[in-house]
């Protein structure tokens, strides 16, 4: 679809072509009133699924641990949430957005995820 927004890698990464949102997802997610991401944690312990057609805001604490996260639809952080996410791996099928308007240094490090 033409309306449809096409991302590309960025930087020196080799072109392996064009990245097309998931036709589950809308082309613009309203996040607002989005619930948690704490909402889909289950005591299960399985990989944490961001559903698509979904947007859910990141609210784990300031150190959480999960058995890995699978972002299908779109994953909020807000801006300047200072949280270390531990998990395993990391699959962006749909979309992560997290930003900080401050400088990143020892004192501000904002949203870490560590593999």
């Amino acid at each position: 679809e033409t309306s449809r927004r096409h991302r590309h890698l960025t930087g020196n990464t080799h072109h392996i072509g064009d990245f097309v949102p998931l036709s589950c997802n809308p082309v613009e997610f309203d996040c607002t009133g989005a619930a948690g991401l704490s909402s889909v944690i289950t005591g299960a312990g399985g990989m944490v699924i961001v559903p698509c057609g979904t947007c859910l805001v990141y609210d784990l604490g300031a150190e959480a641990n999960i058995p890995g996260l699978n972002i299908i639809g779109k994953l909020q952080v807000p801006t300047n949430y200072k949280s270390t996410l531990y998990t395993p791996f990391v699959f962006v099928q749909g979309e992560l957005e997290m930003s900080d308007d401050q400088p990143i240094s020892e004192d501000n490090t904002s949203m870490k995820i560590v593999l």
